[in-house]
């Protein structure tokens, strides 16, 4: 499944030109995308951004994070963060803001950090915390963010980290309404963009294997 974004961002394209194709290469433990930016006449472009797509395969229509939090005592300390999967601490969502006692809602996040600042492409973790016991880990996918910059070289890569390609999670529109249980699947999109122009890419990759290619802008 792929966004409408893609095909708008086509459509604006002012030139995409002999974008050579991928092939996986070298060994790696899980996936990862090593990529060179360069003119048409072979310049590498250095700070052109990278943004990250993920492409889905519906699984099911009953979600599979169903596991209730409920707060049963205002005196209870009740803390909802978000974190990376090698939990590391992201964004801090609610800390006491409840005022009521009952089922804790569903939290919602606008991708950004405790900074402010845009967080890359990749899986994240809503935990749901009631008096220092984790009740659960909410996994969610977060992508069309910059997720790698090219260097001087016109190089860049996107580790592992940023491809949970085979994760399986449920998926809710901005209204809370749940859309769906989807995976990821090996199929990503990649969407380059230097002074407004977009050029986008569809690529494979495999796992244990490095997918290495150049694109021209």
């Amino acid at each position: 499944m792929r966004y409408c974004f893609f095909i708008l961002a086509c459509l604006a394209i002012v030139s995409c030109r002999d974008i050579q194709p991928f092939e996986a290469e070298l060994t790696v433990k899980g996936y990862q995308i090593n990529g060179t930016v360069t003119t048409e006449n072979g310049v590498p472009l250095d700070s052109v951004q990278v943004i990250l797509y993920y492409n889905y395969n519906l699984m099911g229509t009953t979600p599979i994070d169903t596991v209730q939090v409920y707060l049963t005592d205002l005196t209870q300390v009740v803390d909802v963060a978000v974190y990376t999967p090698r939990f590391e601490f992201v964004r801090q969502l609610c800390l006491n803001c409840l005022d009521t006692v009952g089922p804790v809602p569903r939290f919602q996040w606008n991708g950004r950090d405790n900074s402010g600042r845009m967080c890359p492409s990749g899986k994240y973790l809503i935990r749901y915390v009631i008096d220092n016991v984790i009740v659960k880990d909410s996994p969610l996918i977060l992508e069309g963010r910059t997720t790698a910059m090219t260097d001087a070289d016109g190089r860049f890569t996107i580790t592992n980290d940023r491809l949970p390609i085979g994760e399986v999670v449920d998926r809710y529109d901005s209204n809370d309404q749940y859309l769906g249980t989807f995976e990821v699947t090996p199929t990503v999109e990649l969407l380059f963009n230097k002074f407004a122009l977009y050029v986008p890419y569809s690529l494979i990759v495999t796992k244990d294997r490095i997918t290495t290619g150049v694109f021209t802008l």
